[in-house]
């Protein structure tokens, strides 16, 4: 492993999902090299635009990258964003901005011979521009049907095109984006989300406290861990669900990127409860006070592409869970409650809420086949390949000795369901 550039598409001080957990993997495994965590550009023409100056104070940019309390190696940084992007000339000048800000702080922390590891497809801008002796574009999202028919669809279709042909290493985290990018890719290798399997253990045993917050509310408590977001969460499902069981409370743990209308439809049903955004570190505290989890995703070919990281946090918990048929939770038919519709999710949640607590024992045993200890072996043993062809001077590994066989395009997807 080499020192790394990070281009984030979410902060590391923010809610905690695959980039967070793989940048600590990697530091952790290699605490000799150092880590540059890229987080969301400051969008300061955003902020003008739109008056929210307050967040410009929130969360001021970097002058310089900060290390991290959680790792000794790895260290934030947080550009500004001058310019608007929807005109060409002024995203290419915000964009040469952005790539003398991260270069800038490399340097600062005296980054050698850095690999580039790309998340958002915007990111394509900043391939083969930073001095990196390979480039890993790692995919957790179908981008060509997130954006409506339009401009930003064409291109972030465009982006995420050039990403797949150019990075030297695809790391994909669904099926459906093995099939999408098969065409495109040099390289690429199926690697789903994982879960840190002993922060969540402690709910399923009693050891785990529960966290204040919790305390105060009405048992049961079905709760849902992650953003409200339209493009994923299916409103009239969390509403009606809240209306057919008002002796359960319904906690909604993460951020709210919820319209005013539709958070306050939420908000005025006496037993929905907005937790807002909590601190990744206190989710297992949370979910300590809960009865069973439930996903309310809208199964569409968004949700299709993605590989749920609370699929794994919820079986590593042995609580009960019921969701909607979507990608992930749809291939573990014996551990969770699949529910298509109001009715049936209703009938699930009665169901979970009875269960036999025997149910709990399979999905703690399938959580250990999933964590990112084991991930993270499977990305290393592919960069260790994409390396060896980009750089013939470096010894090739023998795959049959690799930690995850990583075959000279992509894994299997069942070697790596296993």
């Amino acid at each position: 492993m080499r020192d790394l550039i990070y281009i984030s598409m979410e902060n590391w001080q923010g809610v905690w999902r695959r980039n967070q957990n793989l940048v600590m993997g990697f530091a952790q495994r290699f605490p000799e090299q150092k880590f540059l965590y890229v987080n969301l550009p400051l969008d300061l023409s955003y902020a003008v635009r739109r008056g929210r100056l307050k967040a410009l104070v929130q969360r001021p940019a970097s002058k310089k990258p900060l290390a991290v309390p959680q790792a000794e190696n790895v260290f934030e940084f947080t550009p500004t964003k001058w310019l608007p992007h929807t005109l060409p000339p002024t995203r290419l000048l915000d964009q040469a901005w952005y790539r003398h800000q991260v270069r800038r702080a490399a340097d600062e922390l005296g980054l050698v011979d850095p690999m580039l590891y790309i998340n958002p497809h915007w990111g394509s801008h900043t391939l083969g521009r930073m001095g990196e002796r390979l480039a890993v574009y790692d995919v957790g999202d179908d981008w060509t049907c997130f954006y409506p028919p339009g401009r930003m669809r064409d291109r972030s279709t465009a982006e995420d095109r050039k990403l797949t042909q150019d990075a030297d290493l695809n790391v994909v985290v669904s099926e459906r984006l093995v099939q999408i990018k098969d065409a495109d890719a040099k390289r690429m290798i199926l690697n789903p989300n994982g879960v840190d399997v002993e922060r969540y253990r402690g709910i399923s045993d009693g050891s785990i406290e529960v966290d204040p917050r919790m305390r105060g509310l009405g048992r049961p408590v079905i709760a849902h861990t992650g953003t409200l977001h339209p493009s994923r969460t299916d409103l009239d499902l969390l509403l009606g669900l809240a209306r057919r069981m008002p002796d359960v409370t319904v906690a909604l743990i993460g951020p709210n990127f919820f319209d005013d209308d539709a958070t306050s439809r939420l908000a005025a049903l006496p037993n929905v409860k907005l937790m807002g955004a909590v601190d990744y570190f206190d989710v297992p505290g949370m979910m300590a006070g809960c009865d069973l989890m439930f996903v309310p995703h809208q199964v569409n070919d968004f949700s299709e592409s993605q590989s749920p990281l609370k699929l794994f946090e919820y079986l590593a918990s042995g609580l009960p869970v019921v969701t909607t048929p979507v990608a992930g939770f749809r291939d573990q038919p014996d551990l969770v409650y699949l529910a298509e519709g109001l009715d049936a999710f209703v009938d699930a949640v009665r169901a979970g809420l009875s269960e036999d607590p025997a149910k709990r024992a399979p999905r703690l045993e399938l959580s250990d086949q999933h964590s990112w200890t084991r991930r993270i072996d499977e990305i290393l043993a592919a960069i260790d390949l994409a390396e060896a062809e980009r750089n013939p001077t470096v010894s090739t590994p023998d795959p049959s000795t690799a930690k995850a066989t990583v075959n000279p395009k992509y894994p299997a997807a069942e070697q790596l369901r296993a």
